[in-house]
């Protein structure tokens, strides 16, 4: 993860992109981002933790994002999410399958780093970046598969069963 922020973000500096914001998990995580950041003087990233993902999500052009709840909630929005599929090596442990045609139109997932640079490019240089309406589409009949989607339901409660059962496939 690391590796792959150090690249983002000199991607981001090198095309003049702005800012990158990373939600840390715990303090812990959080301490050894900022501490990652400082060493190899990486200027445009911030480090946040106590923000909730609809907040962060909603004044982002973009999600990055891997296995976690916050990509589940993340989905619920019309920002575009990349997924770089390869630092997942454990295929039980993926979320999306890059072989599903479901998961390649509900989220732009990324089988090696150049896609990702492609997808940040191309994302991140228009002006209005929201999804289309064959992405929401997906996203919904995704979310499906875990529960029953409500648009006017955003409840966490929801996505922490989701996870919940992920993690638990997992370890069986």
């Amino acid at each position: 993860f690391l590796d792959m922020l150090h690249k983002i973000s000199l991607y981001f500096k090198k095309e003049n992109l702005g800012k990158i914001t990373v939600k840390s998990r715990e303090q812990v995580d959080h301490q050894i981002i900022l501490d990652f950041c400082k060493k190899e003087k990486i200027e445009n990233v911030e480090v946040i933790q106590n923000i909730s993902i609809h907040d962060l999500v909603s004044h982002c052009k973009a999600v990055i994002a891997l296995n976690s709840m916050a990509t589940i909630e993340s989905m619920i929005s019309s920002k575009p999410i990349i997924v770089p599929d390869w630092l997942i090596e454990n295929p039980e442990q993926k979320l999306f399958d890059p072989n599903d045609g479901l998961s390649q139109t509900a989220v732009n997932l990324c089988l090696k780093e150049q896609d990702l640079l492609d997808n940040i490019e191309k994302i991140f240089k228009t002006k209005n970046s929201n999804i289309n309406e064959e992405c929401i589409e997906a996203r919904k009949e995704f979310m499906s598969n875990y529960w029953e989607y409500d648009e006017n339901n955003t409840a966490c409660s929801k996505v922490q069963k989701v996870i919940d059962d992920l993690v638990e496939k997992v370890s069986d």
